[in-house]
């Protein structure tokens, strides 16, 4: 498991002890690919953006949005009676045939805005990747690989306390480590728009993506919520769900009572097998 921990997190252990050349390699290796990784989800969400708000400008001029998604080639496709979905602007979002040109131009920017806010947490992530491939490399400069061990130090960013990956499509995903966690994760950073995943599995963390949301992403979440239950450790397989944030009720409701760290989940969840 510690194994996995490592690998999801894309993460150095601090004041990390290590004896040998070839496992700094392979190290620095991870980080450049983890790095590299970064720099196209950046690149990726950032022209989305522009075109988005391009989009959006000439959007805000029409009279109708046929004539300007037409002009480019922009694919629209027919959902149910009168909805429509626009992959290009957002795959998930289920639109009125009969919006107006002006509406869409809104649903652009705000979709746009969410692409930003994204690239701020992959800009995050980048630039500790960057930190810590930066310190392993001077430290290996300065030592001759006949040292017995090169100490590496690292500042702690605010999600470092819990388990955390940014995903391939650039969102920031944490996750608990123990029930304590669990319940921080949930009351203190947990917010509107979040996605929350969890399991039925005694002890499973709650993990949140937070700022967004894609296939992609809740993929990956899905996983490392079953990763880190005691079901993957017995190797047996086990149903992840996800609702959204204001679907989790802190409190229990007049006359019954919780477990200490136990929430209540309102409505529809989404489950996923893994």
């Amino acid at each position: 498991m510690d194994e996995l921990d490592n690998y999801i997190t894309l993460n150095l252990s601090k004041n990390q002890t290590v004896t040998k050349q070839e496992p700094i390699n392979k190290k620095i290796i991870e980080l450049e690919k983890s790095i590299k990784l970064q720099e196209d989800a950046y690149k990726k969400n950032k022209n989305k953006a522009v075109e988005l708000r391009d989009l959006a400008v000439e959007l805000s001029k029409a009279n109708s949005y046929n004539e300007i998604l037409e002009g480019r080639e922009i694919e629209i496709i027919k959902h149910r009676h009168n909805i429509i979905k626009i992959p290009f602007i957002d795959s998930e979002i289920e639109i009125d045939k009969e919006i107006s040109a002006i509406k869409l131009s809104s649903l652009c920017f705000d979709h746009a805005k969410k692409l930003e806010r994204k690239i701020g947490s992959i800009e995050i992530a980048s630039l500790k990747l960057k930190s810590d491939l930066d310190k392993i490399r001077n430290k290996v400069n300065k030592q001759e690989e006949s040292k017995s061990s090169i100490k590496i130090k690292e500042e702690t960013l605010w999600f470092e306390k819990f388990r955390w990956f940014v995903s391939l499509e650039g969102d920031l995903v944490i996750g608990g480590r123990d029930s304590q966690s669990n319940v921080n994760i949930i009351k203190k950073y947990a917010k509107q728009n979040d996605l929350v995943f969890h399991s039925e599995i005694v002890g499973s963390p709650f993990f949140i993506i937070k700022d967004g949301v894609s296939d992609t992403t809740i993929t990956e979440t899905a996983t490392a919520t079953a990763s880190f239950s005691r079901a993957w450790k017995s190797q047996s397989s086990v149903d992840v769900y996800y609702v959204k944030y204001e679907q989790v009720k802190k409190g229990a409701p007049s006359g019954m009572s919780m477990p200490k760290g136990s929430f209540m989940i309102e409505g529809k969840k989404t489950i996923l097998k893994k």
